[in-house]
């Protein structure tokens, strides 16, 4: 065991918080805000027209010219944004959705 574990387990019982870095991506980001527009767009359309992930990259590819980008890139937007949008989405405070679902 590390001196510095012991000493932060002298110092509390409940060890720190860790730190998640923020998560960028450099070569999205000239495209993000198209993504979103695509994405804000959807949410007047019924859900069965929004779209995927994979028709986001198509998009792009044929408006924008991001041949050079793949599929795994950007798979990740359409739900990242509905969470970033969204606070009752937050992945982090499931118990909160829960409970308000219960009260109503």
């Amino acid at each position: 065991m590390h001196r510095r574990t012991v000493r932060q387990a002298l110092a509390g019982a409940v060890p720190p918080s860790r730190k998640t870095p923020e998560r960028t991506s450099p070569r999205l980001a000239q495209f993000q805000a198209a993504i979103d527009a695509m994405l804000r767009g959807d949410l007047d359309g019924p859900k069965k027209q929004r779209h995927t992930a994979r028709r986001v990259l198509a998009r792009r590819v044929d408006e924008h010219g991001a041949a050079d980008l793949s599929y795994s890139t950007g798979s990740p937007t359409p739900g990242g944004t509905k969470t970033r949008d969204n606070p009752t989405l937050d992945p982090a405070q499931p118990m909160s959705r829960m409970a308000e679902a219960g009260s109503a």
